[in-house]
């Protein structure tokens, strides 16, 4: 992406402005991020200072930001902080059994049986709130997924009995079918839905359904899609994460328009992470830190910095919305010269890997 391009992008997004909101919002991100990188760091205190300071900037307080300040709390044996960040999320809807069956948890049963019983209390009510409120709605996104993950799952495993244009067609109904439900409701986030978990313990960093808004800017042919419009709107009421955003806007590096590197960028195979020749120019860097910088998203060097924590650190309970793909076999040893020759390795014998 050139920097006449990149230019021309700011003019073109009107909801990225100087507002007070947006320059709240910007805070935010850049102390959440300041706050992943210290835990990388080893420096606790730090993260959680950067934590609560994000937390006392803007109203809308995402559900892993609290869940890592909480992790971060009972490390350092602030209960009281501890105590306080956890009846957020209870008061977003995670529910008991969260708090019940994560074994991090038990300091603060151990600490005060009775702050305990009021947290579980409360987990257990606002879950109730949130699934009898939503009881319908969370019904149509279901099969809206389903629809979805049946006919991909179809088109994964070469079913000849469905063509490309039963594949766009299925798609495209699917998403105008999500995008009335949203101009109906919102949009949708854990902000109005509560927060989505699987299996009681692990908290989604989306819901379920957003695979349907990923497949619909994955099969774009140009800048705009049905849906961004209303994602950037969300964007700028901090109820949709720029990383979110961005990981959609990447589902389609062809014709997607905007590369943010969250995707198709880093790809671990075996011990090591590469990146492709492609984007070893420090230039092309520059230009995905660029567009990044927009949407007050992290350096490409800081997101490494955090997938190195987490590949060295696999049972660390700390979470953050990078991620990279990752490579089990080549085909033949063809293909598997092919990708070495044209990837430069930027993480090499990671710490623990077999």
């Amino acid at each position: 992406m050139s920097k006449l391009l990149i230019s021309i992008l700011i003019i073109l997004l009107p909801v990225i402005g100087f507002t007070k909101k947006n320059q709240d919002l910007k805070s935010y991100y850049a102390l959440t991020n300041k706050a992943e990188l210290f835990i990388c760091q080893g420096q606790h205190q730090k993260s959680l200072d950067a934590y609560k300071k994000a937390f006392k900037i803007n109203a809308n307080h995402y559900s892993l930001d609290l869940y890592n300040a909480a992790l971060l709390a009972m490390d350092l044996k602030d209960y009281k902080t501890a105590y306080q960040l956890s009846m957020k999320l209870a008061e977003k809807g995670i529910g008991d059994q969260f708090f019940e069956k994560k074994s991090e948890f038990i300091l603060l049963k151990q600490h005060s049986n009775n702050d305990w019983m009021k947290l579980i209390s409360v987990a257990k009510n606002q879950q109730k709130y949130y699934t009898t409120k939503n009881k319908k709605l969370n019904e149509k996104l279901l099969d809206l997924f389903t629809r979805d993950q049946e006919v991909h799952f179809r088109n994964l495993r070469n079913d000849s009995t469905l063509s490309e244009q039963m594949l766009n067609s299925t798609d495209d109904s699917i998403s105008k079918i999500l995008y009335s439900i949203i101009q109906e409701n919102g949009f949708l986030s854990e902000f109005n839905l509560g927060i989505q978990t699987e299996n009681d313990t692990t908290i989604l960093s989306v819901p379920q359904f957003y695979i349907i808004i990923r497949h619909n800017f994955q099969g774009i042919q140009k800048y705009d899609t049905l849906f961004n419009q209303v994602c950037r709107q969300s964007l700028t009421k901090g109820i949709l994460h720029p990383y979110v955003y961005a990981n959609m806007r990447d589902a389609n590096p062809v014709n997607g328009n905007m590369f943010f590197g969250t995707s198709h960028l880093f790809v671990k195979y075996k011990c090591a992470v590469y990146i492709s020749d492609e984007f070893t120019d420090s230039k092309k860097i520059e230009e995905i830190d660029s567009l990044r910088e927009i949407y007050w998203m992290p350096k490409v060097e800081e997101s490494l910095v955090k997938i190195k924590y987490k590949l060295e650190n696999p049972r660390s309970g700390f979470r953050f919305k990078e991620h990279i793909s990752s490579i089990g076999s080549f085909g033949n040893p063809d293909s598997e010269k092919s990708f070495l020759k044209s990837s430069k390795v930027l993480i090499e014998n990671i710490n623990g890997c077999k």
